[in-house]
């Protein structure tokens, strides 16, 4: 959820609404209003990941509103996958799993005060498995922001280390044409 997404509140109570039905359903209690009968396999809580914006501070202001949106409804994501890249900062000027890996620190104390303030017992390490990181391999859609594959390695170690329940890569084919900062290959 980023972008237009991120502001627009009343999708972001759609999602929640749309979370808890599907969880109302799973629980054998239909979709009210319908008389739709609709469950998850062998009637499992569906289980669901967050992926939300990040800088070095953590998860932003919307993002960390948009999880305290699922955990005031009583839907505790099974994971908080930070989108960890476009941090604006050039690679010779600051190695990128060092910005990695302040953003991690600070979002998993986010989520530790805000878990145990919603009410649920967790422990750091609990939280750490709850988390996840999605960089943006070689050149960035930002200009000098490059993660190389030997940063790769670090961000690997990086998750190894935290006991990270997640860690992933944006993206092996982009969803749109790259932008001027890109290298020409083909020359």
């Amino acid at each position: 959820i980023e972008g237009d997404a991120l502001t627009d509140t009343a999708a972001r109570a759609r999602r929640v609404a749309a979370l808890a039905s599907l969880r109302r359903s799973a629980q054998g209690g239909g979709t009210a209003g319908t008389g739709a009968e609709t469950s998850t396999p062998s009637g499992a809580t569906p289980l669901f990941w967050l992926t939300l914006p990040a800088d070095t501070g953590g998860l932003t202001a919307d993002g960390l509103a948009v999880v305290k949106e699922f955990l005031d409804a009583g839907l505790v994501p099974t994971g908080v996958n930070l989108m960890t890249m476009d941090f604006g900062v050039s690679s010779t000027q600051t190695r990128i799993p060092d910005l990695v890996d302040r953003s991690l620190d600070s979002a998993h104390e986010q989520l530790l005060r805000l878990l145990v303030s919603s009410g649920r017992i967790v422990t750091p390490a609990q939280v750490w498995s709850m988390m996840g990181a999605t960089v943006m391999i070689g050149q960035s859609d930002v200009a000098g922001e490059l993660l190389s594959t030997t940063d790769a390695g670090r961000v690997a170690a990086l998750a190894a280390e935290h006991g990270l329940g997640r860690v992933s890569m944006w993206s092996l084919n982009r969803d749109y044409a790259c932008p001027a900062n890109y290298a020409d290959w083909s020359t």
